[in-house]
């Protein structure tokens, strides 16, 4: 009796390392990203999910924020995707004050249909700086490494 409710936790704890949801991003073919541009963001998941797709900013205040980021805008949520790929236009980057590093954040819940959460999944892209339109910084962009989060 101990030998099988082992062996079914064990299979439960391997199949939920094994649901993941990989986040990336395309940037403009202006190279930069500034306000009120379009970004492509893009996902593939392995299980069937609840998505919710946000933009976020960086904040190093973690009392606050204890992600180490905080909402800007969340573009969808709820979304249930089945596994696989997918992508979406994302057409409203908000106008910013040039400071910062932003991200986008995909929150994954299991989809069930008698409500509960079984697991969740969270991933961020890689940090990028939001510009004035128009306006571009001089000598490039903050290494990643400094980004801790």
């Amino acid at each position: 009796m101990k030998i099988t409710a082992i062996a079914s936790s064990i299979a439960a704890l391997s199949t939920l390392a094994q649901a993941s949801i990989n986040l990336s991003y395309e940037k403009p073919a202006s190279g930069s990203i500034v306000s009120h541009s379009e970004v492509r963001v893009a996902w593939e998941t392995t299980e069937t999910y609840d998505l919710m797709l946000s933009l976020v900013k960086h904040e190093p205040d973690t009392n606050h924020w204890p992600l180490g980021y905080r909402p800007m805008r969340t573009v969808w949520m709820k979304l249930r995707m089945d596994a696989g790929n997918a992508s979406f236009a994302f057409w409203d980057i908000p106008e910013v004050d040039g400071k910062g590093w932003y991200a986008f954040e995909m929150e994954g819940r299991e989809a069930r249909d008698d409500g509960k959460i079984v697991t969740l999944d969270r991933t961020l892209t890689e940090w990028f700086p939001i510009h004035k339109a128009g306006k571009y910084p001089k000598g490039g962009e903050r290494a990643q490494e400094e980004l801790k989060v």
